[in-house]
């Protein structure tokens, strides 16, 4: 009985982790496509530009591309910011400072 659950359980979390891959290239590809268009209308605007950098154009572009490299962060780069073993390290470190409070006052 817990094997089959815990095969659903090893499903349901490759089931997510897949959705949450291809929603990251889903969001990579509208970034690209949108940021694509932009470029390609202010390169073709007949008008002449009264400067050359567009601040709106740029702050569209640069908070867009803030989300989808923090999306590729929490989505690749989990396992390299923070490690599964940094939670257990940082619990030891604390119960050793605790440890060595305790002892030097006694």
């Amino acid at each position: 009985m817990e094997k089959k659950i815990e095969k659903k359980l090893d499903f349901w979390k490759a089931y997510k982790r897949v959705k949450s891959i291809k929603d990251f290239y889903l969001r990579l590809g509208v970034y690209c496509t949108v940021n694509a268009i932009f470029l390609t209308a202010w390169v073709f605007d007949t008008s002449p530009p009264t400067y050359f950098w567009m601040p709106t154009l740029f702050f569209v572009t640069f908070v867009a591309g803030l989300l989808v490299v923090s999306n590729a962060i929490v989505l690749y780069g989990g396992k390299y910011v923070l490690p599964k073993e940094w939670e257990e390290r940082k619990l030891k470190e604390f119960i050793d400072k605790q440890n060595q409070k305790i002892t030097k006052y006694e």
